[in-house]
């Protein structure tokens, strides 16, 4: 496959078997789904969030440039009109009274992401300095 299509084409796999997992899903759990009676879907707060994740990712992505840091102030802005949005409504896409009224909870999801950035810092950083050193070794046989 990859040497007819390229390496890409690998991922091409995973269409037919998405696809089957979908239709699976879709006949065998009718029964299943927990619908919330007298619930809208907030959709409108959905696609705020959907694009304030995407300035900020897409800002980081690009930070050296000026274009990279505008980003993601107007992704810090739109997360505050999101936050601000999301309080106002009836039937909001995330709760934040369960993060401004509950400390526990608020505290437990802080610890957790300082937990999981310093999990994946130390694999980031030994992945560079394990390739580092594989390049350096190589370079020392190449002299000797």
């Amino acid at each position: 496959m990859t040497n007819l299509l390229g390496w890409r084409s690998i991922f091409f796999v995973n269409v037919p078997i998405g696809i089957a997992t979908i239709l699976l899903i879709i006949w065998k759990l009718k029964d299943e789904w927990a619908e919330c009676k007298g619930e809208n879907f907030d959709l409108t707060g959905s696609i705020i969030y959907g694009l304030v994740l995407l300035a900020i990712v897409y800002g980081f992505s690009v930070i050296p440039d000026l274009k990279g840091a505008a980003l993601i102030a107007v992704g810090i802005i739109g997360l505050l009109i999101f936050a601000r949005y999301e309080m106002l409504i009836p039937t909001p896409a995330l709760e934040i009274t369960l993060l401004t009224k509950n400390r526990t909870f608020a505290f437990s999801n802080l610890s957790a992401l300082i937990n999981y950035s310093a999990t994946y810092a130390v694999t980031f950083l030994l992945s560079l300095d394990l390739s580092i050193r594989k390049t350096s070794h190589l370079n020392m046989q190449i002299l000797f």
